[in-house]
């Protein structure tokens, strides 16, 4: 199945300088990154794709987050309301990030990793 493309970034957490939240947008020719300021409580970006999709997997890289949910919604509403797609994960166990071990991961969420009747809708917003 294809990729979804990012159309463009609705809102963002504080990022680190030349790690912004455009640096998403990116073709897919070159890595980019997008990293939130640390020691933060949370960080978050919101994307708007190019149109609604059927969203059966989800790719995430990550540096430093012990735990990720990912949450859609629909751009057509007036206020969106944001759904789960995928549970709280952990990408670090307690002990790494208390040490500063093993950072940088990759996560491929599946269609079983997800919350069926979320991922059964198609979605344009992913936060």
């Amino acid at each position: 199945m294809p990729a979804a493309k990012f159309k463009f970034i609705v809102s963002s957490s504080d990022s680190l300088q030349g790690f912004e939240a455009e640096n998403l947008l990116s073709d897919g020719r070159a890595r980019t990154k997008w990293k939130g300021k640390a020691g933060v409580p949370m960080n978050s970006v919101i994307l708007q794709m190019d149109r609604e999709h059927l969203i059966s997997s989800i790719d995430v890289g990550n540096e430093s987050s012990a735990l990720i949910e990912i949450l859609v919604a629909k751009s057509c509403e007036y206020q969106p309301i944001y759904h789960t797609i995928v549970p709280s994960s952990s990408f670090m166990n307690p002990i790494e990030s208390r040490s500063s071990k093993n950072c940088n991961r990759v996560r491929m969420f599946s269609s079983f990793d997800m919350i069926p009747a979320v991922s059964k809708q198609k979605w344009d917003l992913i936060k």
